[in-house]
């Protein structure tokens, strides 16, 4: 089910064992200005008591800065609270976007949400 966060964004949300995964999809041209995706998403993670989220953003065409603000903000939110954020799905030019604010670190690129949920349990030997 579609939920709307506004001016043409939509997000989807889908649980998995110990993770919730949110799918967010934005509007092309794409405008993140007064999103607000922090808090919106914030307070989705905290009604759906989780702790562990992957934001998949493979539907979101344009990666724009306040956008990158609002990831800032909703990992500082998590994790403060003990949380953990991954963000997969970033085109090669969103991710360029990403390490251009220097924040490569806090998101590497994953793919999917199975890398991405790997990226903290890794594989164990056979």
């Amino acid at each position: 089910m579609n939920q709307e966060l506004g001016a043409g964004w939509t997000f989807e949300i889908d649980r998995g064992p110990d993770w919730l995964f949110i799918s967010l999809q934005g509007p092309e041209p794409c405008d993140a200005a007064g999103l607000e995706l922090a808090a919106r998403i914030g307070d989705v993670v905290e009604r759906e008591f989780a702790n562990r989220l992957v934001l998949e953003m493979d539907k979101v065409p344009v990666l724009p800065r306040e956008l990158v603000d609002e990831l800032v903000e909703l990992h500082a939110r998590l994790t403060s609270q003990g949380g953990l954020l991954r963000v997969s799905g970033l085109t090669d030019e969103n991710f360029k976007v990403v390490r251009a604010s220097q924040l490569a670190e806090r998101f590497p690129q994953y793919r999917d949400r199975h890398e991405a949920v790997q990226g903290y349990r890794p594989n164990k030997p056979r």
